[in-house]
C-alpha cells in the first residue's frame, strides 16, 4: 500500500445514506413527478437557494424510487465544502455506486494516486 494510500481519510458512511424525512413534510407530487420523467436523462440538476427544500424534496424521491422497482434505484452523496477536492469526491461517487453494483470501480479505488 501507497503512503499516500495511508494519508487519506476514511470514507464516512453517513455521507452516502439518505437523510431521514420528517414525518411532518409537505408532499410536493408534481416536483416528484418532473424528477420521476428527469430519471429518463442522463442529469438532472436541482437547483434553488439555500432552504427552498432541495435536500428534501430529492431525498423523498429517492426514498420512492428506491421503494419501487419500476423506477431507478438512486446512489447519494451528501457533499460538503471538505468534498472540494477531485480524488475525495470519486472516492465517494464510486462508493456510492458499489452500493448499488458492488465491485464497481475496484481497481480505480485500489490506486488513488493515479488520476481517476
Amino acid at each position: 500500500m501507497s503512503s499516500e494510500a495511508l494519508s487519506l481519510p476514511p470514507v464516512l458512511a453517513p455521507k452516502l445514506h439518505l437523510p431521514r424525512l420528517r414525518p411532518s413534510i409537505v408532499q410536493r407530487e408534481a416536483l416528484q413527478a418532473r424528477l420521476d420523467a428527469a430519471s429518463e436523462r442522463r442529469l438532472t440538476v436541482v437547483s434553488a437557494p439555500a432552504g427552498y427544500g432541495k435536500t428534501t424534496l430529492v431525498s423523498a424521491w429517492a426514498t420512492h424510487c428506491n421503494a419501487c422497482q419500476a423506477l431507478p434505484v438512486v446512489a447519494w452523496i451528501a457533499l460538503d465544502d471538505g468534498d472540494n477536492d477531485p480524488i475525495r469526491f470519486w472516492r465517494y461517487f464510486i462508493t456510492a455506486c458499489q452500493e448499488l453494483y458492488p465491485g464497481v470501480g475496484r481497481a480505480t479505488l485500489a490506486c488513488p494516486g493515479k488520476s481517476v
